[in-house]
């Protein structure tokens, strides 16, 4: 699929872009949703995407400087600039500057969903190749695994990786078929059964570095995973009697 990127510094006006382009229909999908300028740019040069459609007019600077800074990030990307004025200067600015389409707010339903069929056989027609969201996934796999804690969420994945909590949470269920907090389980599962290997460990130790600080719901989040307690699984690597002894469980 291709990525887009929408931009607005009105909320509400940001949902109406969202709604009216039927991005997943058309082969795309909606990687970054930006309130301002400068979050746009540092998520374009982060994301590279295809697609661009923003606002003309911004609060920071307007989608024309915003656009000829994508456009010098990536020459071949689509821009498609929205303006409530239907003035004909400000489309030959935009035209002149690069943008694919000038389109007038509030956006037409009709109009978007068209004009996203051109582009993407636009885009097909070039031979521009698709990026699929499996190096995404795998980055972002890495980075939680790096950086594994209670505390980790949805809304790091969105910072470092430019991307809106929806369609990271969306991608996770999608490529890796589990959601975002259910792959943190099995990671800190993973750690606890590698943790438990050693036949000095102790539970509580144990079960602090997977981020619990009640051992006893440590050892029931474990056994409802497993089917075992921490003890009982210790059992399954021959473990010692030492070990149990350091148990408290």
């Amino acid at each position: 699929m291709y990525r887009a990127m929408i931009v607005d510094d009105d909320l509400w006006a940001l949902k109406d872009i969202q709604a009216a382009f039927p991005f997943a229909s058309y082969g795309f999908d909606l990687a970054c949703a930006c309130t301002s300028a400068e979050e746009a740019s540092v998520a374009f040069d982060r994301l590279r995407p295809e697609l661009l459609i923003t606002d003309i007019q911004l609060k920071q600077k307007n989608g024309l400087t915003l656009l000829r800074e994508c456009k010098a990030l990536r020459e071949d990307m689509v821009a498609v600039i929205l303006s409530g004025h239907d003035d004909f200067s400000y489309a030959r600015q935009a035209l002149n500057d690069g943008a694919y389409y000038y389109m007038l707010k509030p956006v037409d339903d009709a109009e978007a969903e068209g004009l996203l069929r051109k582009i993407y056989q636009l885009l097909c027609s070039r031979g521009t190749p698709q990026k699929g969201g499996e190096d995404v996934v795998f980055q972002m796999c890495s980075f939680i695994n790096d950086h594994l804690s209670p505390s980790l969420s949805l809304n790091d994945l969105s910072t470092r990786f430019a991307f809106n909590r929806t369609y990271i949470s969306e991608l996770f269920q999608e490529r890796m078929g589990i959601s975002f907090s259910q792959y943190k389980k099995k990671q800190y599962l993973k750690k606890a059964h590698t943790l438990l290997q050693n036949p000095n460990a102790k539970i509580a130790d144990v079960a602090e570095a997977c981020g619990f600080q009640d051992i006893r719901y440590f050892s029931r989040w474990f056994k409802e995973m497993t089917q075992m307690t921490p003890r009982e699984y210790a059992k399954t690597l021959g473990q010692n009697d030492h070990w149990e002894d350091q148990q408290h469980e």
